[in-house]
């Protein structure tokens, strides 16, 4: 998914994380966030996801800013789902981002922690943190009057100029837990293709297959 926002008054801290990377893909140190907290211009920024800025499956206070934002600031950010391995070929394959974020192999991974101890624990993939000038630890995001969520569209891979989804019916969802009428206890995983007509999104589902991972596989 792609989200804009406009940073309306002073927010956040640095308990805040949103979705994506700046242009030098790379975190910024406290020099850089001064500098860019005293420019007087409002501008509009862009935040694209990747192994740079994201951090998968745990967060910190101490983890660098990845963009700063000034009151009055537009902010572009993509969105990246930690199911995208669900389907390589649909939501990875040709999307630089993803393909980056994703690259764990035998020779080494592109990023820096899995989990918090590194070896893959967790599960969301979280990009940034944003710092918002003047903001204040333990300052917290208030749609509306700190942030004004302007847009939210779904992100195309741009091999294939689509969107796909993944819904995990998961052991601890409810549709597990309601119980099944084969009395088949099982973990289903959708792969869905996300599509926008008319300023609306709809979800049509393509396929399912079972959770291999779980104990009902």
């Amino acid at each position: 998914m792609t989200f804009t926002a406009r940073a309306l008054g002073l927010a956040l801290g640095l308990c805040l994380l949103v979705i994506g990377a700046d242009a030098s893909s790379r975190r910024l140190n406290a020099a850089e966030v001064v500098n860019a907290c005293s420019a007087n211009t409002p501008k509009k920024k862009s935040l694209k996801a990747n192994s740079k800025t994201a951090v998968w499956g745990y967060y910190f206070k101490g983890i660098r800013p990845a963009l700063v934002a000034k009151p009055g600031d537009e902010v572009f950010v993509e969105m990246v789902t930690h199911h995208a391995g669900d389907d390589y070929a649909k939501m990875i394959k040709g999307d630089p981002g993803l393909e980056d974020i994703y690259r764990w192999t035998q020779q080494g991974q592109t990023m820096f922690m899995r989990g918090a101890e590194g070896g893959g624990q967790g599960v969301h993939v979280l990009t940034g943190p944003i710092h918002v000038c003047g903001s204040e630890p333990g300052d917290v995001l208030q749609a509306g009057t700190r942030v004004d969520i302007l847009s939210l569209s779904p992100r195309k891979n741009p091999r294939t100029g689509k969107s796909y989804g993944s819904n995990a019916a998961a052991g601890w969802g409810y549709q597990f837990r309601a119980g099944f009428r084969d009395n088949d206890p099982r973990e289903v995983i959708t792969i869905y293709e996300v599509t926008k007509e008319g300023g609306q999104v709809y979800v049509k589902p393509d396929y399912q297959f079972r959770f291999a991972g779980s104990k009902t596989g």
